[in-house]
């Protein structure tokens, strides 16, 4: 039974496949409901409308995903309950005002509901979105429209999604679903003739109801007791062998090797079609065309390079990257803890003092030694802030394996864990006290110097007042008052609550094994075995969406500079915006991305307002951020010429080269990524926070399909929040103060 006493936020649709659209709905349901302190759920059905309504065109090629498996993915996404309505022919017949006053705002007690932009209800579907906004205007309930998500220029569907899949086009259908399409079922004992011709294979039936792709081959991953293994998949009738399957069947074969999955439960994840199903007219020329089916399977797993999951163990999850291209494998392991100024100080200082020594090497020269002794191997530990998520990342960076095939990779990466795991404590368990201010003292030093660095600390300054009192106005790089305050006994609380409560995550990325990936997770699992996440990172909840609940005011000091420093924060009015993020990077890209944007080509170099003048975009905070350096006397006519380039965004009153410059910059900067190990590893780092993955060529696509039009809509998101501005002080008062 539904508790009425509890306000919630209301998702409403079918959500078959959660799709990048249904994210973008998700994303903007649970962000919004997190700030207004509501319980985010979701409202669908157990059966598909179409069903009753006899529009089964709809979902004549099945469906994309079971009760179970919507369950896992909206829940994954931060929804806290799903609500399942039985659509029945009465239910049909409900009128529009009636459904909403009696099973949404009554029944659901719902503060906040979140529709697509196409969303139909009640008999004849009569209610539509603009019936909605009224009727949420009217009972006091916020109304979130989402608009359409676009991919490769059509917007995302789930009927679009299935006819892709039914023709065999997985890569597009994928690339609308945000993941893999995925078939389960239960491994059936069969003729095991693929075992007799070299090819064991595990089969299953899939649900009458499923989406099936097009009979033929696939390049698949198959996924058992938390573990992923590459698979090439037949999914068809078998017309080439005794015993033809009227129900179509999915033999899936690992390509590593045999495993014995009879009465388990896989999941088979298809990654793209190697050939259509075919008739041989022997087993011979069969098992021909099976090896060659092996032989590009594995050609193409070694070569995707795309993010795949390694394997789960408990709350924690193994990512990888195979790449031949590059000679070093590169090992990261993220964690996340909730950001405040304490913490962020402790972590900061941490991250230091737990790679300058290790409990196995108890001095710098002796880390350093055995570093170079694993041929150039690099360990490092830093930390980042996204909104209100602290991330401390631990990386080793080193060669795959020397000529004599000493694994260099993997010493380097137990000598990693080992750091975290076996820090250098004193006979107290406490940080050693010289470590500890050593550490302490380089990282103050170094705060003290981007303070000195004063259009920096406009930015800090500007970014505060901005952020007001919330925990994002938090400075990723610490706080001087709270780290003179830290010791090793504090030092060594902050580490226990890491490998505690940290949400932990890690990647492998180059040329590694299963061997390694095991052994890596193995290390993964011991060292954080008591791990009980104190939050999971849930996209628009944690890390969460900067909501300004004050207003900022423009502020000003007088600092002994040579020259003005400017900082300009402009608010997103729109709020947070997933899917539309590539569209504000070729904005702001325009606006103060490089030599050829607009700030630099008008602001310095035809007006000769500015020494130096850029932008760049802080999408957790939903802010834009312009930064310049100006002669005293110029402030003011700057700061209008600063607004003046986004309002020429505003009205497309630019040149055509410039976007044409921008585009040019933007695409070779993706495709520089691609070709970059430790770029490829934050992009997929950047991924998990994200909680979505866009294929590097799908983002050129986005990119070339933005025009003007979007850019004038998109500038006209972005309003005047608050400036900072750090000027020189007067030849009077330095003649005063000298005096």
């Amino acid at each position: 039974m539904l508790n009425k006493d509890i306000s919630r936020g209301i998702g409403l649709g079918v959500f078959d496949g959660c799709h990048i659209g249904h994210a973008e709905l998700i994303l903007a349901l649970v962000s919004k409901s997190a700030y207004l302190d509501l319980v985010p759920a979701v409202y669908t059905f157990r059966n598909h409308p179409s069903y009753v309504t006899g529009d089964t065109g709809r979902i004549s090629d099945g469906i994309l995903t079971d009760d179970a498996e919507r369950d896992r993915l909206l829940k994954e996404k931060g929804v806290a309950d799903v609500i399942y309505q039985d659509f029945t022919e009465t239910f049909s017949s409900l009128e529009p005002e009636e459904f909403l006053n009696d099973y949404i705002a009554t029944g659901c007690n719902a503060k906040l509901v979140v529709v697509g932009y196409n969303f139909r209800f009640g008999r004849d579907r009569k209610g539509d979105v603009q019936m909605l906004s009224e009727w949420g205007m009217h009972n006091g309930i916020e109304i979130i429209i989402v608009k359409p998500v676009m991919y490769r220029g059509e917007p995302v569907s789930s009927s679009a999604i299935r006819k892709l899949i039914r023709t065999g086009d997985l890569r597009y259908a994928n690339g609308m679903l945000g993941r893999s399409y995925r078939l389960s079922g239960e491994v059936i004992q069969g003729q095991r003739l693929g075992t007799k011709l070299g090819f064991p294979t595990a089969n299953f039936y899939p649900a009458d109801n499923m989406c099936l792709p097009a009979n033929g081959v696939y390049v698949t991953r198959l996924f058992v007791n938390g573990k992923c293994y590459d698979s090439v998949t037949n999914i068809g009738n078998r017309p080439s062998v005794p015993g033809r399957t009227e129900q179509p069947v999915v033999e899936t074969m690992i390509l590593e090797g045999d495993i014995d999955l009879y009465g388990r439960k896989i999941d088979v994840e298809f990654m793209c079609k190697l050939r259509d199903e075919m008739q041989f007219e022997s087993l011979d020329l069969l098992k021909d065309s099976v090896s060659k089916d092996v032989a590009r399977a594995t050609e193409y797993h070694a070569d995707s390079e795309d993010i795949r999951v390694l394997g789960i163990r408990d709350n924690i999850k193994l990512s990888g990257i195979h790449s031949r291209r590059f000679a070093t494998n590169i090992l990261s392991i993220s964690i996340i803890l909730p950001a405040d100024k304490e913490r962020v100080s402790e972590y900061k200082l941490l991250s230091r003092v737990l790679t300058a020594t290790s409990g196995k090497y108890p001095s710098r020269n002796l880390l350093i030694n055995k570093m170079n002794s694993l041929y150039g191997a690099v360990i490092n530990c830093s930390t980042s802030k996204s909104g209100d998520a602290l991330t401390i990342e631990f990386t080793a960076d080193a060669l795959h394996c020397w000529d004599d095939d000493t694994y260099s990779f993997k010493d380097a990466a137990d000598l990693l864990f080992d750091m975290i795991s076996f820090p250098d404590l004193d006979e107290n368990d406490c940080f050693k006290e010289e470590i500890v201010e050593a550490e302490k003292k380089g990282l103050i030093s170094e705060i003290r110097s981007r303070e000195n660095d004063k259009l920096k600390y406009s930015l800090d300054k500007a970014m505060a007042e901005y952020a007001g009192d919330s925990v994002f106005a938090v400075r990723a790089f610490g706080d001087v008052s709270v780290l003179e305050g830290l010791d090793g006994e504090r030092l060594k609380r902050a580490y226990d609550r890491m490998i505690t409560s940290g949400y932990v995550y890690a990647g492998i990325a180059g040329r590694f094994d299963r061997k390694i990936s095991d052994h890596v997770l193995d290390r993964l699992a011991d060292i954080f075995r008591a791990n009980e996440p104190e939050r999971r990172i849930v996209p628009g909840v944690f890390p969460g969406y900067f909501y300004r609940n004050s207003d900022p005011a423009d502020k000003s000091e007088i600092r002994d500079v040579e020259q003005t420093k400017i900082c300009l924060v402009l608010e997103n009015t729109v709020g947070n915006v997933s899917y539309r993020n590539m569209g504000i990077t070729l904005m702001n890209e325009i606006l103060g991305g490089d030599v050829d944007s607009l700030l630099f080509r008008t602001v310095r170099e035809e007006l000769g307002l500015a020494y130096s003048v850029f932008s760049f975009s802080v999408p957790q905070m939903n802010a834009l951020i312009m930064l310049a350096g100006v002669a005293g006397e110029n402030s003011e006519t700057a700061v209008t010429a600063m607004k003046e380039q986004l309002s020429r965004i505003r009205r497309g009153d630019y040149d055509d080269s410039i976007m044409i410059s921008a585009k040019t910059s933007l695409r070779s900067m993706l495709v520089q990524s691609s070709d970059n190990l430790r770029d490829m590893m934050n992009n997929w780092s950047a991924s998990e926070m994200r909680g979505s993955y866009t294929r590097v060529e799908d983002l050129i696509d986005e990119i070339e399909r933005i025009g003007k039009d979007d850019l004038c809509r998109i500038a006209a998101w972005y309003k005047p929040a608050v400036s900072f501005i750090v000027t020189g002080k007067t030849r009077k008062s330095r003649i005063k103060q000298q005096g």
